[in-house]
């Protein structure tokens, strides 16, 4: 599955280039974006083509695996172009996960053929322990570029007797889950149904 992601070249952009490299396209974009409140198809794909949603992104899944000091400079140099743009690219950042999944999860989150654009939506939601899983459900209200988005990753709260379950330490542990994102219309909201997932 890794094979399909080979590390990018010595001759590929640099992520420092990469604001410098698409500023004409997404001040061409510009008025199309204030007209649909959000990145147009074109632009969003050349953003992916580009490596902007990679950043983070493990290098054996094909990544720049920047440091953050780097990202954060990058976020700041489309920020200079546009702020909706360096906000959807920040948020789309997303690709370290790979580093925290094994092979079949990988292969599940890039196992299609273009690099695989994230969402997140940062308030907590709940989940709760069912056989095989978690039900979880929440209404996460901020998730920008969801619309562009080819997996959602939403934090949830373990739940147990209706209570957050806590650790020896006393404290609640985050969870998260990736799911393929619905297209509302609204691409600042998601919500969810209890819907069960496996752990």
């Amino acid at each position: 599955m890794l094979e399909d992601f080979p590390a990018p070249s010595s001759t590929a952009v640099r992520p420092r280039e990469l604001p410098s490299l698409l500023a004409p396209s997404i001040r061409a974009a510009a008025e199309e974006m204030d007209q649909l409140g959000d990145i147009p198809e074109k632009l969003l794909a050349e953003l992916r083509e580009a490596g902007a949603f990679r950043l983070l992104t493990p290098y054996e899944l094909g990544g720049f695996e920047t440091p953050l000091t780097t990202a954060l400079e990058v976020y700041e140099g489309f920020g200079r172009i546009d702020a909706s743009v360096a906000w959807v690219v920040w948020n789309a950042n997303w690709g370290f996960v790979g580093a925290l999944l094994d092979e079949a999860g990988t292969g599940r989150l890039w196992g299609g053929a273009a690099e695989p654009i994230f969402t997140n939506g940062g308030m907590p939601g709940v989940a709760v322990p069912v056989e095989g899983g978690y039900r979880v459900s929440g209404n996460w209200k901020i998730v920008s570029g969801i619309h562009g988005a080819d997996w959602l990753v939403v934090v949830a709260v373990v739940m147990r007797d209706g209570a957050p379950r806590m650790t020896d330490a006393g404290v609640t542990p985050p969870w998260g889950r990736w799911t393929r994102p619905g297209r509302g219309r609204n691409p600042s909201r998601s919500s969810s149904e209890p819907t069960c997932v496996p752990p």
